[in-house]
C-alpha cells in the first residue's frame, strides 16, 4: 500500500511538472507573438509615416515652384494685367500636381484694403 501510495506521489509530482512546463512555454510562446507583432505593426507605422511625409514634401515643393513662379511673373513686369494672370494660372495648372488648384492675386492699394476690412467682423463684397 505504501508503495503505491509513493507511486502515485511521484505521478501527481510529475504531472504537476509537465503541466507547469507547458503553461510556461505556452506563455513564452504568447509573449513572443506579441512581440513580433508589435515590432511589426511599429516597422508598419514607420513605413506611413515616411511614405506620408514624402508626399507631402512633395505637395510643399510643388507649391514652393507655383509661389516662385508668380514671384517672378510679378517681379519681371511692371504691372500684371488679368490676361497675363489667367495665361500664367492656366500654364501653372495644366503642368502642377494641382489641376484644380485656384491661384489669385489682389492689386495692393490702401482703398483696396480699406474696401476689404470691415470693423463689424462682417465679410465684405469684394472691390469692383
Amino acid at each position: 500500500m505504501r508503495s503505491a501510495h509513493r507511486y502515485l506521489h511521484r505521478w501527481k509530482y510529475l504531472a504537476v511538472m509537465v503541466l507547469m512546463t507547458g503553461l510556461t512555454l505556452t506563455w513564452l510562446g504568447v509573449r513572443q507573438v506579441l512581440r513580433e507583432t508589435s515590432a511589426a505593426e511599429e516597422a508598419r507605422w514607420g513605413r506611413t509615416l515616411s511614405h506620408a511625409k514624402a508626399i507631402t514634401d512633395l505637395h510643399l515643393q510643388a507649391v514652393e515652384a507655383v509661389l516662385a513662379a508668380s514671384r517672378a511673373l510679378v517681379e519681371a513686369s511692371d504691372e500684371v494685367t488679368n490676361s497675363e494672370w489667367i495665361t500664367f494660372t492656366r500654364s501653372v495648372t495644366s503642368h502642377s500636381q494641382f489641376p484644380n488648384a485656384t491661384l489669385g492675386f489682389l492689386h495692393a492699394s490702401s482703398r483696396t484694403l480699406q474696401s476689404w476690412v470691415d470693423v463689424s467682423g462682417e465679410v465684405p463684397s469684394p472691390p469692383p
